[in-house]
């Protein structure tokens, strides 16, 4: 979905700083997402359409936080960031605890990781915000682990 259409999605992203220029693309959540290989290749092809078609602009994808349903919270999130996408920001949304935001790209740069945090950290929101991003993660006896990093 283009960045400058008027639907909710594009323009709450816009509104937050997201492509203010309205420059650009979000790919929209995944309906069917049980089947985990069908869902990769999914997103994969949509990602490398939207990055083709919007070559010079900013590519975005977004899920809702469901802290209700987090184990298939925690599997959505380990297939965007294993498609190559960046989780870059936490925002307030109607109707969920809130609204990943992944970038199609990178920090150019790693540093050593930050600190390991899980979706439901009240201190993701903060950590987001301050810079840093997850492009990688691991599981743990709690879920999943985000491993959040500076780019240098």
């Amino acid at each position: 979905m283009p960045l400058y259409d008027d639907a909710p999605l594009p323009t709450s992203l816009r509104a937050a700083g997201y492509g203010a220029d309205g420059q650009g693309a979000v790919l929209t959540p995944p309906v069917l997402n049980e089947n985990y290989t069908q869902l990769r290749h999914f997103l994969r092809m949509a990602l490398r359409w939207a990055t083709e078609r919007y070559a010079s602009y900013h590519i975005w994808a977004v899920q809702p936080l469901t802290i209700d349903d987090l184990p298939s919270c925690e599997d959505l999130c380990a297939q965007y960031l294993s498609a190559g996408l960046t989780l870059r920001g936490l925002r307030p949304m109607v109707g969920t605890e809130g609204m990943l935001i992944f970038s199609a790209r990178g920090l150019p740069h790693w540093q050593e990781p930050f600190r390991r945090l899980h979706l439901d950290d009240p201190a993701l929101s903060r950590v987001l915000e301050r810079g840093y991003a997850a492009a990688d993660f691991g599981w743990g006896k709690q879920g999943m682990e985000l491993l959040l990093r500076a780019s240098g």
